[in-house]
């Protein structure tokens, strides 16, 4: 947050379910980054867990690409 405000787009996704890294931790960046005016989004998929995102054989791996693909456009 120190380094706010990065001045790109941001996309944050951090599943409901997450048991190693605090959700609110996310939420607090997601402030911080508005606040410095910065454009982000913050996706909060439930039940969704920490690993889930960086698994290909899931749903919100599909999204997270799509999200990418999206915000490089």
């Amino acid at each position: 947050m120190a380094l706010l405000p990065l001045g790109i787009p941001q996309i944050l996704i951090h599943g409901t379910a997450d048991d190693i890294v605090p959700i609110e931790i996310s939420r607090q960046y997601a402030d911080a980054a508005r606040n410095a005016g910065d454009i982000i989004r913050s996706i909060e998929p439930e039940g969704v867990d920490h690993f889930d995102i960086i698994n290909a054989g899931t749903a919100i791996w599909k999204r997270t690409v799509e999200e990418l693909r999206a915000i490089l456009q």
